[in-house]
């Protein structure tokens, strides 16, 4: 795999996952009746917040990703990164649902979106800094 093809893997599966977010969300409007706002149930608003988080973390880093990718970045890092942000994303979510609110998910999740964030943002600008004139065409 090229490194854009690594971030296409990784982007693909999160896009997947935006329409299983999507999905939820619309499942339960249906089933409250509720076609804007959260109509005060609490298992909405909870899978609105889920959903609009999700797309509120996710895409600056997947630019980043997709950056490392035409900078050379190693295609360990790129995996590594995506799988973080998938993960992350996933812990989240779990975290985010019902009985399991209270949990260590979210939080863990969160962490590694951070970890995630953080590793693509130092390693850009380490091979930003360092590429020189060397950057692809």
């Amino acid at each position: 795999m090229t490194g854009l093809s690594i971030v296409g893997f990784w982007t693909a599966l999160i896009l997947l996952m935006q329409i299983y977010m999507t999905m939820r969300v619309g499942l339960v409007r249906q089933k409250r009746k509720v076609s804007l706002g959260d109509g005060g149930h609490p298992d909405l608003h909870a899978r609105i917040r889920a959903h609009g988080n999700f797309v509120e973390m996710l895409p600056i880093p997947l630019v980043g990703l997709a950056l490392l990718a035409w900078l050379g970045g190693h295609d360990y890092a790129l995996h590594a990164f995506g799988a973080l942000l998938l993960v992350g994303r996933i812990c989240h979510l779990i975290g985010m649902g019902g009985k399991h609110n209270a949990g260590k998910a979210r939080p863990i999740g969160m962490m590694m979106n951070m970890l995630a964030i953080l590793g693509t943002a130092l390693y850009l600008l380490f091979l930003a800094v360092t590429a020189g004139g060397n950057l692809p065409a």
